[in-house]
């Protein structure tokens, strides 16, 4: 059975997680083309995952997918995927960005520097077959979709089988899921965490989930040691 009852609560297989991730999921997993000043050629490519709050459009990302070389934010097309996943069903344009790399935060007088973590609010519709895209877009988002299937969600652990989801720039031109594993943490509290699962540039900005539980686990990003 794909569905059982236990102490009232509705768990889910992992193959019915996997069919909701393929069905459902993947459509609220974008792909993300951002600019420098002069906004002709993209310097920074990724994925983003979308959702919205009260009637606004927003996409999750990394901070160092929408920057470009400066340091600055100028703004980014987002692509949606077609069901067999390959980007440009609708295509939006966002020039309105929450950064988040440089703040702060300080937990038991110890200074945690900011993370890589970017909000985008989409801001107006591109084209879709030669006339303007709908907009809003029309796809149910992300933590409506997620909602359906997380169960009884707790901390991450060792192990934990997990499904990664994004662009990666070796077949990029359609969404790739890939799956691993929990690896190990990083940081003075676990902050990081290192996962099995392979990721290329062009997954930053993604999408790992749980996949025995249908949680999301964080934003997949490329980290290099600086030894």
């Amino acid at each position: 059975a794909s569905v059982q009852e236990e102490n009232n609560t509705l768990i889910l297989s992992e193959k019915h997680i996997l069919e909701v991730i393929q069905k459902e999921i993947v459509p609220t997993v974008v792909q993300l083309q951002c600019f420098d000043k002069k906004l002709d050629n993209p310097v920074g490519i990724g994925s983003g995952v979308y959702y919205t709050n009260n009637g606004t459009s927003y996409v999750e990302t990394n901070a160092h997918v929408v920057l470009s070389p400066d340091g600055d934010f100028y703004g980014c097309y987002i692509y949606f995927p077609f069901e067999y996943g390959g980007f440009g069903k609708y295509a939006y344009w966002s020039d309105n960005a929450w950064l988040y790399h440089n703040q702060e935060s300080v937990i038991d007088n110890i200074t945690i520097k900011g993370i890589d973590f970017a909000i985008l609010e989409i801001t107006e519709p591109g084209t879709c077959n030669a006339t303007k895209c709908p907009f809003p877009p029309p796809v149910e988002g992300f933590y409506d979709v997620i909602g359906n299937i997380c169960r009884n969600a707790t901390t991450i652990e060792l192990g934990d089988k997990i499904y990664v989801l994004g662009y990666p720039g070796l077949g990029g031109e359609t969404l790739t899921i890939t799956e691993g594993i929990v690896s190990g943490f990083l940081g003075q509290f676990s902050e990081l965490t290192k996962i099995s699962a392979e990721i290329n540039p062009g997954n930053s900005g993604g999408l790992a989930i749980g996949a025995e539980n249908g949680c999301k686990y964080g934003i997949p990003a490329l980290m290099y040691a600086d030894y």
